[in-house]
């Protein structure tokens, strides 16, 4: 599932450096404040290789299986 971060910003600042940032237009509040909400997508974590044990296929084999 997508997560997302927001943020307000005054519609008097320069509104492309929040686009070049990665930054959309969310909406806007035209109440006296003249907010403009931006959002972005936060970044997938890493992903983390899954660890799994190395089986031998029995005691005397000289060769070991991955699973």
């Amino acid at each position: 599932m997508d997560k997302w971060e927001y943020i307000k910003v005054s519609a008097n600042e320069d509104l492309n450096k929040y686009g070049q940032q990665g930054w959309e237009m969310a909406g806007i509040n035209p109440g006296m404040s003249g907010q403009i909400i931006f959002k972005r997508k936060i970044p997938d974590s890493p992903r983390q290789e899954i660890q799994r044990p190395v089986q031998r296929k029995s005691a005397g084999d000289d060769f070991e299986m991955q699973f």
